[in-house]
């Protein structure tokens, strides 16, 4: 953030740096696959304001998380028809923020709390069972449970600013998914129609909230509950011919509405909108390519909605509708290159996200780019 009439050449900045470093191993025994990773996540931020005389606080206090999992696949077929997949999976992850770094002070203040580490153990699993109606169509069902570890700026982030202190909660807990996915697939020679409906149940929902504790503005970090569903379906095709060569015309149209909500809010946490912040819109992407193996093109059609369902305690703002069109080509002769325009009309738009949990956030809504040419060469 610049500024002329500070000492220096910004009233505020921020110096972060981001490691990962991490493996994985993986082996099949018969039709059972087993595997495990281990990896480090390093964030560290250094931020400097005129208000405090250019004295260094440690927003994110060099926080590592380290993560350990071991997982279990493994495919059975139960007929001629039936098809039944489930996998496992275990992980112990560890956050610890450098105490020397944290800003204790803040912590305690908001969550009554000073610690700097936590350990998570979080199990979860996934069955899938597949039906062939017919040799053109299936039916699949699936259940899983899955957990996300709190990352370091929701647990650990801490800065003091002149009345709007933002707080992470360093006992967050995982956030926990339940979910159940129900499919339908029809497979013809030129065509594949696939349609799917999902709800997911969201329990320890990491949400951003504001609060006044000590009679000064904040945000902070902090658990609710939320339900997502979605419906969508997507479609592909070829036919045709090219130019007289045995060639590819290929048409792809997907549409998708994902609507979350929170299941319990309260005036306790001051979250009183049923719909969570940053939800993207109904959203549709049309595509049409031509593709004779050795030369393709593509154009693509990609139309968002407006988003009205916004989380307005924040003071989330709607977002307008737009389209765009992105046009790619290419050649193969031994190695793939591609050039394309994104945004080829320069439409001006900004996406749903309102950067909620940026506590850098200016209120200005940043456009995303225009017109912007890419070459890909593999």
């Amino acid at each position: 953030m610049r500024s002329f009439a500070t000492p220096r050449s910004y009233s505020m900045g921020t110096d972060a740096s981001t490691l990962t470093v991490g493996g994985r191993v993986e082996a099949k025994l018969h039709a059972t696959t087993l595997g495990g990773e281990a990896f480090r996540r390093n964030w560290n931020t250094q931020t400097l304001m005129a208000g405090v005389a250019y004295a260094p606080l440690h927003s994110i206090p060099d926080v590592n998380i380290d993560a350990v999992g071991v997982f279990i696949e493994h495919p059975w077929v139960l007929g001629s028809r039936t098809a039944l997949d489930l996998g496992a999976r275990i992980d112990h992850m560890t956050s610890a923020a450098d105490p020397t770094k944290a800003n204790l002070a803040l912590y305690s203040a908001y969550h009554g709390t000073s610690t700097t580490s936590r350990t998570d153990v979080m199990p979860s699993g996934r069955a899938k069972l597949t039906y062939q109606v017919r040799k053109d169509l299936d039916v699949a069902a699936a259940v899983g449970h899955t957990a996300r570890v709190a990352e370091a700026n929701e647990r650990f982030f801490a800065l003091r600013r002149m009345g709007t202190d933002w707080v992470g909660n360093p006992d967050l807990a995982p956030a926990r998914n339940t979910g159940v996915d129900l499919s339908l697939s029809l497979h013809r020679p030129r065509v594949t129609l696939t349609a799917n409906r999902y709800a997911n149940a969201v329990h320890d929902y990491i949400a951003v909230y504001a609060c006044q504790p000590t009679g000064d503005g904040g945000g902070r970090d902090e658990h609710v509950g939320a339900v997502l569903r979605e419906r969508g379906c997507a479609s592909e095709g070829s036919r045709g011919e090219w130019q007289r060569d045995p060639a590819l015309a290929a048409q792809h149209l997907g549409r998708s509405l994902l609507r979350p909500r929170h299941s319990d809010t309260g005036p306790g946490l001051g979250i009183t909108a049923t719909d969570l912040a940053e939800t993207p819109p109904l959203r549709a992407r049309l595509r049409a390519r031509l593709d004779d193996g050795r030369w393709f093109t593509e154009l693509e059609g990609v139309a968002s909605a407006s988003q009205a369902h916004v989380d307005q305690t924040l003071g989330e703002a709607a977002t307008p509708s737009y389209a765009i069109a992105n046009l790619t080509g290419g050649i193969r002769r031994g190695r793939l290159a591609t050039i394309g325009v994104s945004n080829l009309f320069d439409t001006y738009f900004v996406e749903h996200l309102s950067y909620q949990r940026d506590p850098y956030r200016s209120g200005v809504r940043v456009a995303e780019p225009g017109r912007n040419l890419f070459t890909n060469v593999s």
